[in-house]
């Protein structure tokens, strides 16, 4: 690979045929004349890319991804991946700025990567591939206009079964809850495209619903709108009870589909998103992982002799080392030198978002004991349990 960012004209167009080569004037290899003026213009965008969805990490020398939706260590695993970049290795964090292919695929790498996603070809009769969704009016009214032909096999309606079997069950709620625009687009995600079909997809998996009430802690310290209180420590039975009700307040405003599948627009509760409910042809992010690597939280909990504040028990860490780096060492995703310096305490890569038992314990009297909460939590357990069942007709992806 040349390890370098693919250039723009505004950047390095030393030549006439350089720009022509950026400005769409002229052919290159077997495709159309490309349609765009500069590699910028080409984007990936939506919430059917997972990739943008959930903290992605790309390495081109393995020709690797892994994907560690949040809650999962995904800070952990950030840490870890630029500590092991710094002593050489060429791990690309996608949230970090590096969202775009340009900056880890190599130029002639990227042409093909978006000729494949961004190029009608038709003399094949082949139609870029996003999707693009259409209501029956609009559908009915504008399939039969010229321009339409080349796309037709990729234009649901939205009212077809196709469109929740294509998708998922997140965009059938969408439909059935939004009002969306007569045709809405929605691209691909990376890793199911044919480009990076032999490309290994790691995705990193935690029990569900522990997962769930870890997001959903950090979802209300977050606000969901409006913060649920800002001491942690309810230490008394007036703050329990004040956070209690804060909390309350604000899941009663909110539905389960909201929290577990997002919104269209607006705020966006990103650390409970579910893995399964988008999908693409069919296949969620679940069903094209290879590999799944278990995270296992180790941080236990003790309350401080003054009785005032809890503190992390690293006794675990500490005696056993780290489950989850030891696995990305077996697996040759870091490097095994990462011991050394200042990772000689890699454990406190593991201290973000960890929940205090006090949080957990409100959550755990919210979802069994309360009456006006009850339908809101059926209604996540239903939601979350389709993440459950997938993982577990995959299990024996874990490593």
């Amino acid at each position: 690979m040349k390890n370098k960012e693919v250039t723009h004209p505004s950047e390095s167009s030393e030549t006439l045929e350089d720009f022509a080569r950026f400005n769409g004037t002229a052919e290159v290899g077997h495709s159309d004349t490309r349609r765009f003026t500069d590699i910028k213009n080409i984007v990936w965008s939506g919430r059917s890319v997972w990739e943008k969805q959930h903290p992605t990490f790309v390495s081109h020398s393995r020709k690797a991804f892994i994907i560690a939706p949040r809650k999962t260590g995904h800070s952990t695993l950030r840490f870890a991946l630029a500590e092991s970049t710094r002593l050489g290795d060429d791990w690309y964090w996608l949230d970090g700025g590096h969202t775009h292919p340009k900056y880890w695929l190599d130029e002639e790498e990227f042409w093909e990567f978006a000729e494949e996603t961004h190029y009608e070809k038709l003399e094949d009769g082949i139609f870029q591939a996003n999707r693009i969704v259409m209501s029956d009016d609009y559908y009915d009214e504008h399939i039969e206009e010229p321009h339409w032909q080349a796309k037709i096999d990729n234009v649901f309606k939205q009212s077809d079964d196709i469109v929740p079997e294509f998708f998922g069950s997140a965009l059938t709620h969408w439909r059935e809850t939004y009002p969306l625009q007569p045709q809405s687009m929605f691209w691909q995600p990376f890793i199911m495209s044919e480009y990076f079909k032999d490309w290994k997809v790691y995705l990193i998996i935690r029990e569900p619903w522990d997962r769930f009430v870890s997001g959903l802690i950090t979802e209300l310290d977050n606000g969901i709108y409006t913060p649920w209180f800002t001491d942690y420590q309810h230490q008394s039975k007036d703050l329990w009870e004040e956070s209690y009700v804060r909390m309350k307040r604000l899941l009663l405003w909110n539905s389960a589909e909201n929290i577990l599948y997002g919104t269209p627009n607006g705020p966006q509760t990103d650390h409970t998103f579910t893995l399964s409910s988008w999908k693409w042809r069919g296949e969620s992010l679940i069903d094209r992982a290879n590999h799944f690597i278990e995270c296992v939280p180790q941080i236990e909990w003790t309350f401080n002799e003054e009785h005032t504040n809890w503190d992390f028990d690293l006794t675990n860490v500490k005696q056993n080392g780290s489950i989850f780096l030891n696995k990305l060492k077996e697996e040759g995703l870091i490097k095994p030198e990462i011991d050394s310096g200042r990772l000689s305490h890699p454990n406190d890569w593991q201290w973000t978002n960890v929940s205090p038992p006090n949080r957990k314990n409100i959550i755990e009297e919210a979802s069994t004991n309360d009456e006006d909460l009850k339908p809101f939590f059926d209604r996540c357990k239903e939601i979350v349990q389709e993440d459950t069942d997938s993982i577990k007709n995959h299990e024996v992806k874990f490593l």
